[in-house]
């Protein structure tokens, strides 16, 4: 039989019993090129954080204090928009689109509507085609794009926008979304 009353381990330092402590740590054993790489991901991210905290900073300094307010005002609110939306027709970007016909009547004879709607779409690279709206309105695709700017000129709003392939276009308000 064991004897169960041994008496417990003696700290060299003080004479006093101790007990045995439980071991909670857990070591893991990875590759050394691995740990580095972790290493170097993480020197690369604090340098390119300080590097953005800086150029945050200059941009600040240089930057109108009321501007800074007036646009953090504006996210604040909601009223700055950051994307919108633009048509795109077999795919090339839409910059406008007039109507150009829109007949709608009752033939009596046929005892049934009859309607004509086309309309001439204009493109940014300076084509335009005549499309019924039907067409239009099926074919047409949307594309998300960055408003970097907007101005106002003669009662409109223009945006200017950063598309998906990194084209800068001016659009009028009305024809987004």
């Amino acid at each position: 039989m064991a004897d169960n009353n041994q008496t417990p381990p003696v700290d060299p330092k003080n004479g006093t019993p101790t007990t045995p402590k439980e071991d909670k740590e857990e070591t893991v054993a990875v590759p050394k090129e691995f740990l580095e790489s972790i290493k170097q991901t993480l020197e690369n991210n604090r340098l390119e954080i300080e590097a953005l905290r800086k150029g945050q900073a200059d941009l600040e300094k240089t930057a109108s204090p009321d501007q800074i307010r007036k646009i953090e005002a504006l996210r604040a609110s909601g009223k700055l928009i950051k994307n919108v939306k633009i048509s795109v027709l077999d795919g090339k970007k839409v910059e406008k689109w007039v109507s150009t016909v829109d007949e709608v009547y009752i033939d009596h004879v046929l005892g049934k509507e009859v309607s004509r709607q086309m309309t001439k779409v204009f493109f940014f690279d300076g084509k335009d085609i005549d499309i019924s709206q039907r067409d239009f309105a099926l074919r047409k695709t949307m594309e998300e794009c960055e408003v970097i700017e907007e101005a106002k000129r003669d009662g409109e709003i223009i945006f200017k926008v950063m598309t998906n392939d990194n084209e800068e276009l001016k659009i009028n308000s009305r024809y987004v979304n």
